[in-house]
């Protein structure tokens, strides 16, 4: 059976000289993206993570195909350590639970590879470049985006990964200012045996706890600041969003309150629901608007 042959060309240490690898394909992690006898050149190399694993981005191209901006996370193994087993499981992960989201929220996978560098065994994938990275806080981008993030999230839930590691660096957009494509990347710790508890798969803007069973997609949600109280306290009552409009239907749903003026009532309800506005920021535009909004997997 024919091989696919991967020459890496990368700065090599210490000198900085260019440094040429070469890894072949491991068979039952291919990709449909690469035929099965192709020589593939990753070369124009930046280094863009070094820590437990190092991260290029690069192109790569063949006789075949025009070239692609891709990604290659390598690990080098040693005798004491057994680390590609991380890419063992990341590579898992997008060839076999999430072959049908990739190019949707998850990134196109071009394989995993096995070689040696500097007379040691080491391990790469090599994936689609999807853009950049988030380095905010999730709360600091817009409601657009956060719920696009979700739609992925419940999607490779659907597919029976729990990733286990949501941060905001493993969310990779290809605009910051107006997303149209929210990948989650980094799935070495994950797991892909996932039977996701929340069967129902669809989250409501005034959704109650029990109603997301799944732990990591509630967590998720709270800290987008996706669920929204569908309610106000005014004068120690509860008041239902879906009962009143403005600050003066508020002022005539609430308890009758004896020692203030009608003037005063008003100015009470408007800061209410300047307070409320302020706590769920965008939200609240659909809550006042007597909107309702049904968050789904993006596939």
């Amino acid at each position: 059976m024919s091989s696919v042959q991967l020459t890496i060309v990368a700065s090599g240490k210490p000198t900085g000289n260019l440094q040429t690898y070469t890894f072949t394909r491991v068979q039952e992690y291919g990709s449909k993206e690469v035929e099965s006898d192709e020589t593939l050149q990753f070369t124009q190399t930046e280094l863009l993570h070094n820590g437990r694993s190092l991260v290029f981005k690069g192109t790569l191209s063949s006789g075949r195909k025009k070239q692609l901006n891709v990604v290659c996370k390598m690990i080098r193994d040693t005798e004491t350590d057994n680390r590609a087993k991380y890419l063992v499981r990341e590579a898992t992960a997008y060839s076999k639970n999430l072959e049908e989201l990739q190019g949707i929220c998850v990134p196109k996978f071009y394989g995993l590879y096995v070689g040696d560098i500097y007379e040691e065994p080491a391990s790469c994938i090599i994936l689609e470049d999807c853009g950049v990275p988030l380095k905010e806080q999730f709360t600091e981008y817009s409601l657009e985006l956060r719920i696009k993030f979700v739609q992925a999230l419940m999607a490779i839930h659907k597919r029976g990964v729990w990733h286990r590691d949501l941060w905001p660096s493993n969310v990779v957009v290809d605009s910051l200012t107006d997303p149209t494509r929210v990948n989650i990347i980094d799935f070495d710790v994950a797991r892909t045996n996932h039977q996701c508890p929340f069967e129902a798969m669809k989250i409501r803007l005034f959704a109650l706890p029990a109603e997301i069973r799944c732990l990591e997609i509630y967590q998720a949600i709270l800290g987008l600041k996706l669920i929204t109280a569908p309610f106000v306290k005014y004068f120690g009552t509860t008041v239902w969003m879906s009962t009143f409009v403005g600050a003066e239907g508020l002022v005539q749903k609430g308890p009758q309150s004896i020692g203030y003026t009608h003037e005063q009532l008003l100015q009470i309800a408007n800061n209410v629901l300047s307070d409320y506005f302020d706590q769920y920021g965008e939200n609240a535009d659909y809550v006042l608007g007597k909107k309702e909004w049904i968050i789904e997997p993006v596939a």
